[in-house]
């Protein structure tokens, strides 16, 4: 059933711009008043409750026990980033993105963290981005027994529950803010519930809608329930490696590329792009078995329905709604941006992303449906943050069909950046946010420290530099990829930061010593 409050009441008006308070530990910014029609209101609300009438334990949070609840109160907040609860994430790897969520903190509030800490990264976050550092609780993943997840090796750990417990007793509450509200950081909340006798908020929503929140066959479903089946690409969930080569010999005849995606991965990992002329006139058996080898080779490890269609590559744009979905209370949804993001030629994975503006009829219809789709996993339960994404196809963008192809209930290369530089008081939009997300060569790189020496220029500075560079992530050794965003008060002056800031960074990967910059002074 629809929870209290349901939050689709007619004339429902969305949180005042400067709400964030209210809703969330950070700023929230409303980018667009989107209304709906009380008769869409009506629809969506209906559809909700048939979906939860089949699926009655999508929003049934007893099980946590009566003092853990979604959503957000005035408290500190736990912060952790773990990805070992996405599919095809080598457990060995789900910590390296830990301190990506690291600027989102206030100082009362503490990160959960497995890996080394970087003493380097949390000097440049306070002395130069000019941010508090939080309270860092460092925990240890026993990974010889197999995955565990960030939040469980909290639980594991006296000292950090014991931290936690205290906080939350002298605070009156304590709030959880996974990357992705998966159960080992509910059964964490309901611990330090259990320890505290508070009352512990999760801003995120229960893991069984999460997980559905997250699955594309699911969310696809949904779309087509909402916004009619040509709001979708050409994609068919197949329940086999037979069904799925039938599928694609079919569609092979009439278009050239096609896709075959794992439900629950993240960015293109479960992505298998498929030639049609590799494949036209395949038997069956051929494609089906050449078909189960290249999705071994993308850690594929059984399982299915999978998700089948055409790919479209040749896509217009591929823009992202990013939204917060307050509790019921708080009001609708905020969509609080759109951007554009750079994909990676073949599989399309996320390699950044900016703030854009489309056609005003396109952009128009793609805000109101993504505050249907929003409202609608509002009313299921759905609370924390998400973002939509789709793809633009057709002749011109003044013209183009959107095509939604994922929901994303969790944090992400886009909104970590939008918040934090929402926290340094920008606007994304206004100041041309430039968010880059790039895998570097494996070979070793010089400390964080070194690299900033180098990077001095491009950096921003707060009280001193408003133009400029803000990693997310330290770049160093044990580190692949630089994660930052840039910005700035022209888009042409981001590009050029950011492609600056690429070439120096890669260079130092091999460089001998770097020249002192005078970053220090």
């Amino acid at each position: 059933m629809l929870a209290e409050n349901t939050p689709l009441a007619p004339n429902s008006a969305p949180p005042p711009a400067n709400a964030g308070s209210a809703i969330a530990p950070w700023p929230v910014r409303c980018m667009a008043d989107v209304h709906l029609p009380d008769t869409e209101i009506d629809r969506i609300s209906a559809l909700a409750v048939r979906q939860l009438k089949s699926e009655p334990n999508l929003n049934e949070p007893a099980v946590f026990g009566p003092d853990v609840h979604p959503g957000y109160v005035e408290a500190p907040t736990v912060f952790l980033e773990d990805h070992s609860a996405i599919q095809l994430v080598e457990p060995s790897r789900a910590s390296i993105f830990e301190y990506r969520s690291f600027a989102l903190a206030r100082p009362d509030d503490f990160v959960l963290l497995s890996r080394p800490r970087v003493p380097a990264f949390e000097r440049y976050l306070h002395d130069m981005v000019g941010l508090e550092n939080p309270a860092v609780l460092e925990v240890e993943r026993d990974l010889a027994k197999g995955p565990v997840a960030l939040a469980a090796a909290g639980l594991r750990n006296p000292e950090a529950l014991d931290r936690l417990a205290e906080a939350a007793r002298a605070d009156g509450g304590l709030n959880i803010c996974p990357f992705l509200a998966a159960g080992h950081s509910w059964l964490l909340a309901a611990e330090i519930a259990r320890r505290s006798g508070t009352v512990v908020r999760v801003t995120g929503s229960l893991p069984q809608l999460t997980r559905r929140v997250n699955d594309k066959l699911w969310f696809a479903a949904q779309v087509r329930k909402l916004l009619g089946r040509d709001a979708l690409p050409l994609t068919f969930p197949v329940s086999g490696p037979a069904a799925a080569s039938a599928y694609l010999l079919k569609l092979a005849g009439e278009h050239d590329r096609l896709i075959v995606k794992l439900p629950s991965s993240a960015g293109s990992m479960g992505n298998l792009v498929l030639h049609s002329a590799e494949i036209r006139g395949l038997p069956i058996a051929e494609l089906r078995a050449r078909l189960i080898d290249n999705l071994r080779a993308l850690g594929w490890r059984g399982g299915f329905p999978l998700l089948a269609g055409v790919w479209e590559g040749g896509a217009l744009a591929s823009p992202s709604a990013q939204i917060w979905i307050p509790e019921p209370r708080h009001g609708l949804p905020v969509i609080e941006g759109v951007f554009g993001q750079f994909l990676s030629t073949e599989r399309r994975a996320f390699i950044g992303a900016s703030a854009i503006r489309l056609p005003a009829d396109v952009e128009a219809r793609f805000l109101e449906e993504a505050m249907t789709i929003a409202c609608y996993l509002q009313c299921l339960g759905y609370i924390g943050r998400l973002s939509l994404d789709a793809l633009l196809v057709g002749k011109s963008l003044e013209t183009a069909d959107i095509q939604w192809i994922e929901s994303n209930g969790r944090w992400g290369g886009v909104s970590i950046p939008m918040t934090v530089s929402r926290r340094l008081g920008r606007d994304p939009a206004g100041d041309n946010l430039l968010v880059v997300q790039r895998k570097l060569p494996a070979d070793a790189a010089m400390p964080f420290d070194k690299i900033l020496d180098r990077v001095a220029p491009h950096l921003f500075i707060a009280g001193r530099r408003e133009n400029g560079l803000v990693f997310l992530e330290p770049v160093g050794p044990d580190e692949h990829r630089a994660t930052f965003f840039v910005v700035s008060d022209d888009p042409d002056r981001s590009t050029r930061i950011a492609s600056d800031a690429l070439s120096i960074i890669c260079q130092t990967r091999t460089a001998a010593a770097p020249a002192d910059t005078g970053l220090a002074a």
